[in-house]
């Protein structure tokens, strides 16, 4: 392409679809560089092109990130403070009928962004297990699951909670049975 660009004394925009988003969503903390690679395919095109601009959706219909990620800072952007240099802005579609064109978007348009999924800990088992008598495993795994601890997780909170002495766990009639361990240090106590 560059003979040609050359010899006909012109540039090109290249509009080229991105890859899919890794595990269906994108990614939040990419870098600068990662979004110069953001279409699919070789990256030759990457390589070869002087600057990329990107637009990455931020979960509205409407409203978009603008990202300048190869040679972003020939731009000039600022942010608000009119000092610190920015790489991204936000735009989003005209808002007058029957217009179709990009208008830069107000912050307060950022859709808002999901939360971060919480990360449960041995200590949210403990509050669901009884102090006065003991529980069936299972019994505790669905009050756990109901309170957001997902299956897969709840056995290994469990091996940290019997392994720091906070739960006993054993076996009665052939079900795992679970209670606080109520004694200040560990005797191995048999349940009645």
């Amino acid at each position: 392409m560059n003979p040609l660009l050359r010899e006909f004394k012109c540039g090109v925009v290249v509009v080229h679809h991105t890859n899919k988003p890794p595990a269906g969503r994108e990614k939040p903390d990419w870098s600068g560089g990662d979004f110069a690679y953001l279409g699919g395919g070789s990256a030759e095109w990457a390589n070869w092109a002087r600057a990329i601009l990107a637009v990455r959706s931020l979960g509205s219909h409407s409203v978009f990130e603008l990202r300048a990620a190869k040679r972003g800072g020939r731009l000039g952007w600022m942010e608000a403070d009119g000092e610190t240099k920015t790489f991204t802005k936000l735009i989003a579609h005209a808002n007058e009928p029957g217009v179709i064109c990009w208008r830069e978007a107000d912050p307060s348009e950022r859709p808002e962004t999901k939360k971060t999924k919480r990360i449960y800990t041995k200590a949210d088992i403990l509050p669901h297990v009884p102090a006065d008598k003991p529980i069936a495993k299972d019994a505790l795994r669905s009050k756990a699951n109901g309170a957001g601890i997902a299956f897969g997780k709840f056995n290994p909170l469990i091996a940290e909670l019997v392994e720091d002495g906070s739960l006993f766990e054993w076996l009665k009639n052939g079900r795992e049975r679970i209670r606080k361990n109520l004694l200040p240090v560990f005797h191995n106590p048999k349940p009645h």
